[in-house]
């Protein structure tokens, strides 16, 4: 983890190459895996990032967002549809 801090903070830091698999249940889908270490570099942008752009984003807006899952957004639709 030091190598990694130490990368980030000179600006050094390379993304490493991703594995990719191709999964068929229920459809087709492709999987693009990280390492452990770029996990741990999106996971940083991510909490950066998501705090400046959530205020953006409309409020029926579900995807990848804390709190709005499938639920959520089964229980929005079923209000509208009542």
């Amino acid at each position: 983890m030091k190598q990694l801090y130490y990368e980030l903070c000179t600006e050094t830091y390379v993304i490493s190459p991703t594995s990719r698999y191709i999964i068929q249940d229920p459809v087709v889908r492709e999987l693009i895996v990280l390492v452990f270490r770029d996990r741990i570099v999106q996971h940083l942008i991510y909490g950066y990032i998501a705090p400046l752009r959530e205020p953006r984003f409309i409020h029926d807006s579900y995807s990848n967002r804390v709190g709005k899952g499938t639920l959520f957004g089964i229980r929005r639709v079923s209000k509208w549809i009542r």
